[in-house]
């Protein structure tokens, strides 16, 4: 039936990483996905990552507010409906300049992603 292929949405309370951060999880292994995995991502006002990188590509979309997204070292803004395509291994992260919150939405080409954190070079 078509409703089994409708999943939850921001229903559920997300995973909280920290410092401002929170994840929802959308197209998950545990939801059937067996290429892919989708959610999304919201930073408060002035809240980032840490670099990292990861074993998969990653496409992001920014569907609110303007990021700054930082990859192998350079800086550029992106604005709402901008996309990425970040790599596999790129370091790189997203920030919320603010005002206002960040919303991203990622896909990732694997569904069993990593994250290495990367420590950040002053």
């Amino acid at each position: 039936m078509i409703k089994d292929l409708v999943l939850p949405g921001l229903d559920e309370p997300p995973v909280e990483r920290g410092g401002g951060v929170r994840t929802w999880y959308l197209v998950t292994v545990e939801r059937g996905a067996t290429e892919f995995v989708t959610g999304i991502t919201e930073f408060d006002d002035g809240a980032s990552l840490a670099p990292h990188f990861h074993n998969c590509q990653e496409s992001v979309m920014v569907l609110e507010g303007k990021a700054v997204f930082e990859a192998s070292g350079e800086q550029c803004e992106m604005e709402q409906q901008s996309a990425t395509l970040v790599p596999t291994g790129t370091v790189h992260r997203f920030q919320n300049p603010g005002p206002g919150r960040l919303r991203i939405l990622f896909v990732y080409g694997s569904t069993h992603v990593t994250r290495t954190l990367v420590p950040e070079v002053s």
